[in-house]
C-alpha cells in the first residue's frame, strides 16, 4: 500500500523536461502568452512575469516586435529563441537601386589623381 502511494506521488511530482533542441516543441502563435509558454517547453523557463493582462510583462515590454515574436515562436531550439531579439532585422530594401554602396570609402569616386593614385 505504501509503495503504491509513493508511486502515485512520484508520478504527480514529475514534470516534463525542457526540449532544448526544439524537436518536440511545436511552433506557436506569435503572441507573448504563446511565446512564453513555448520558452518554458524549450528552455525549462521563461522570464519571471513573462506576460500579464496589463501588457506590462517582460515579453510585452521587451519582445513585442512582430519580427522577434515570430522568430521566437518558430525557433528551432532554446538558444535560437533567445538569439531572436539580437537578430538583425531583415533588409527590406535589399536590391533597391537607391541604396548606397557601403564598401566605398568617403570621397572614393574611382577617379585618379594627376599622379595616378585612385581617390
Amino acid at each position: 500500500m505504501v509503495a503504491a502511494v509513493l508511486s502515485v506521488a512520484a508520478v504527480v511530482a514529475c514534470k516534463d523536461n525542457p526540449n532544448i533542441d526544439g524537436s518536440k516543441v511545436a511552433a506557436s502563435a506569435a503572441t507573448c502568452p504563446d511565446v512564453c509558454n513555448r520558452l518554458v517547453a524549450l528552455c525549462g523557463f521563461a522570464p519571471s512575469d513573462c506576460t500579464d493582462d496589463d501588457a506590462g510583462g517582460y515579453c510585452d515590454v521587451n519582445l513585442a516586435d512582430d519580427t522577434v515574436l515570430t522568430c521566437m515562436a518558430t525557433a528551432a531550439s532554446c538558444q535560437d529563441a533567445w538569439d531572436c531579439p539580437n537578430a538583425t532585422p531583415p533588409d527590406d530594401d535589399a536590391g533597391d537601386e537607391s541604396s548606397t554602396d557601403d564598401d566605398a570609402s568617403p570621397g572614393d569616386d574611382g577617379a585618379t589623381t594627376d599622379d595616378g593614385a585612385t581617390e
